[in-house]
């Protein structure tokens, strides 16, 4: 009987060990989702001030292009707001691959809440 409740007490250490080493996963599981997700957050801000910034550089644009007339817009070049727009470009691919690498994969077939 005795060498039975050795044997039990000897896999009870190794079952709470092995509990641990998965509490100790998990925890560092969440912290690394937790990272993810302010970052997406950080970048979908940044992506939503790039947008804005956008607006209001084509929106003066437009403005000092109707101001000018027609022959002002001969000579508009359009770089600062391509420059914008590049910049947006960037911010949504990196969202994206922040997304797939925290998300789950979208139901094939069914819709989804997600934007991206």
């Amino acid at each position: 009987m005795e060498q039975i409740w050795t044997s039990y007490l000897k896999l009870l250490g190794k079952v709470a060990s092995l509990r641990a080493g998965k509490g100790v996963d998990s925890e560092r599981a969440a912290k690394t989702l937790t990272l993810r997700a302010s970052e997406v957050n950080r970048l979908r801000r940044e992506l939503d001030e790039s947008n804005r910034k956008a607006r209001r550089l084509d929106e003066a644009l437009q403005e000092r292009d109707h101001a000018k007339g027609p022959v002002g817009l001969l000579g508009r070049s359009g770089s600062t707001q391509s420059k914008s727009n590049s910049r947006s470009f960037q911010l949504v691919g990196r969202l994206r691959s922040l997304l797939s690498m925290t998300l789950p994969p979208r139901p094939m077939g069914g819709t989804s809440n997600r934007d991206c």
